[in-house]
């Protein structure tokens, strides 16, 4: 189950998922490292409270300065544009090391929502990704 960036969702805050979480035996978590910040909460913060949780990630990077994509809108009216991994506002090399620090084994896809060069992006993100999981294993 992921947190989802859109109010009508019922899992859109920590709090919500949580919820799911810790009433659904054996559910996990797909951590979108982006959503968060529609509800203009914390990803870090996040992050470590469902580590414990964490089945995948969607790396979602996100900026707040304007570009050609389609920004996705907070709660509190600012505007995120979507951008490669590793090209925003979000820690997410950050993130990722201290997950495989922990022995972690599943999943990293990135991901681009709204961004009108997805091919660009997706070359981009894939050099980060592969760098960052490189040197992991050096």
């Amino acid at each position: 189950m992921e947190e989802f960036d859109n109010l009508t969702a019922p899992y859109s805050r920590a709090d919500e998922l949580m919820w799911f979480m810790q009433h659904v035996p054996g559910l996990r978590c797909g951590f979108d490292t982006g959503n968060f910040l529609y509800n203009e909460e914390d990803a870090v913060k996040n992050f470590s409270l469902f580590r414990p949780y964490i089945a995948s990630v969607h790396c979602k990077d996100r900026t707040f300065t304007e570009n050609t994509g389609s920004p996705c809108v907070t709660v509190a009216n600012r505007k995120l544009y979507p951008v490669a991994v590793g090209d925003g506002n979000l820690p997410i090399e950050k993130m990722m090391r201290v997950l495989l620090d922990s022995g972690y084994t599943g999943s990293f896809a990135a991901e681009h929502f709204g961004s009108i060069e997805q091919l660009k992006c997706m070359e981009r993100s894939a050099a980060f990704l592969k760098r960052v999981l490189g040197e992991k294993r050096g």
